[in-house]
């Protein structure tokens, strides 16, 4: 009987790769499963929703508008209000549309040049924004109107293992479990509508 200790990330994809290439998708899908399930069991709806249409054979374009739930969550975010920030930056310099990437955040040592928003929920759910589209409209002197878009794909890669050893191992059978097509990519589209006072 063999004995595999899970934090043990060589022994573990060893033995996945001794299994046959059918055995190796039960394997991973299993997981895969799994994985839902204990993000459902721990209120985490954003993550057990993309996983489980990440596991669809052709998953459609997630679209959420500004009223949807997921959007109130974000407004929540710190990061968030590092985006409403540099939205008033722009708008003035005179830029009333145009796009925010995460290169925008490279002196915030708190971004890294990465949009990630916190919640226990976000960061197993939102893979890091890639993406940001807005359009300004004036209301009155000082206030605007914003149509934001947030832009992300829903997808996994390759990370170092670290204690605790399962959120990263789980994350290392997703990321393979796109090699084997079990696991689709798809794209997530968020719309938020502010009004936004500038100075």
């Amino acid at each position: 009987k063999l004995k595999i200790e899970f934090w043990d990330e060589k022994a573990f994809f060893e033995y996945l790769n001794s299994l046959s290439l059918e055995d190796l998708r039960g394997q991973v899908l299993a997981w895969a499963y799994l994985t839902v399930a204990i993000f459902i069991a721990s209120g985490k709806r954003y993550s057990a929703e993309f996983l489980q249409h990440a596991l669809q054979k052709n998953p459609k374009s997630l679209l959420f508008e500004s009223n949807d739930p997921i959007v109130k969550k974000i407004q929540k975010e710190p990061a968030y209000e590092k985006i409403i920030l540099k939205l008033k930056e722009k708008i003035n310099a005179g830029n009333t549309s145009g796009q925010i990437w995460p290169k925008d955040f490279k002196d915030d040592p708190g971004m890294k040049e990465e949009i990630n928003f916190n919640s226990r929920d976000f960061k197993t759910s939102l893979h890091g924004i890639r993406k940001i589209e807005y359009e300004a409209q004036e209301q009155d002197g000082n206030h605007f109107k914003v149509i934001i878009t947030l832009f992300d794909v829903y997808d996994f890669e390759k990370i170092k293992m670290a204690f605790p050893y399962v959120p990263s191992l789980i994350n290392n059978l997703l990321d393979r479990g796109e090699e084997l097509n079990i696991v689709q990519n798809f794209e997530i589209e968020i719309h938020i509508i502010e009004i936004i006072h500038v100075d």
